[in-house]
């Protein structure tokens, strides 16, 4: 996780961006952003924070999810529950 500090998390700073954060590096990642000057709400579980990116995200807007890879194989399988996003791998 060390790559955390080398990425100049600090230019997203002024774009006031809404940061989830969730998985076993949370927290690190949660402290990385607060250091940025980025505030992060951490949910439990993956379901949880796409719900809550959903949620805060508004009609016609985009999100973005920046996962890692091992990450990105649970994260599909939670959106190919609620779009057309088929399973890594399916």
């Amino acid at each position: 996780m060390s790559w955390l500090w080398d990425v100049p998390l600090e230019l997203m700073a002024p774009l006031e961006p809404h940061v989830l954060v969730t998985g076993i590096r949370a927290a690190d990642m949660r402290l990385r952003l607060h250091y940025a000057g980025i505030e992060a709400q951490q949910e439990d579980t993956f379901e949880q924070a796409i719900d809550s990116l959903l949620k805060a995200t508004p009609d016609g807007g985009t999100a973005y999810i920046l996962p890692t890879y091992t990450a990105m194989i649970a994260i599909r399988k939670v959106l190919s529950k609620l779009t057309h996003i088929p399973e890594a791998g399916a």
